[in-house]
């Protein structure tokens, strides 16, 4: 019951007079959401919120931030950034994983993916040095968006 009634209201997101009220006369409130870790991108719930809501995605992988913002359809307030958070402006050690969505500037716990089967995906391939910003730089020189989420 409770699945059919979540897709109801998923085909009925699209076409409610709320939404369209909503972008018309609250972007003046928009805000910005900062995802930190944007491997595969948003996802595709935050194109509801269109106009309310600018996405901002980081992740040190430059060649993923470039996929991803060329594969950003027009007129969506997304965009990626090829930088990993940090204290300071610089260069850090990113430990990149089997899977890549599992890299991190800290390193691994040793022996974890050996002693836990499920975590294989956690060893580390490589590492590779990246380019670090902090968000205070980030958001000046962004304008001074107003933020209020922030997904780590």
């Amino acid at each position: 019951m409770l699945s059919r009634i979540i897709q109801k209201f998923r085909r009925s997101a699209n076409r409610t007079p709320i939404l369209t009220f909503a972008e018309k006369n609250l972007e003046a409130y928009s805000t910005t959401f900062l995802d930190v870790g944007a491997r595969w991108g948003g996802g595709d719930a935050w194109w509801r919120l269109r106009s309310l809501v600018q996405y901002v995605g980081f992740d040190p992988d430059e060649s993923e931030c470039a996929r991803l913002n060329s594969a950003t359809a027009k007129g969506r307030y997304e965009s990626y950034e090829p930088f990993a958070l940090g204290k300071e402006r610089g260069t850090a050690k990113l430990y990149v994983a089997s899977q890549p969505a599992c890299s991190s500037l800290f390193p691994p716990v040793p022996g974890l993916s050996n002693r836990y089967p499920n975590c294989a995906e956690i060893r580390t391939e490589k590492e590779v040095d990246v380019n670090l910003i902090t968000l205070d730089e980030w958001w000046r020189e962004n304008k001074e968006p107003d933020i209020s989420f922030i997904k780590l």
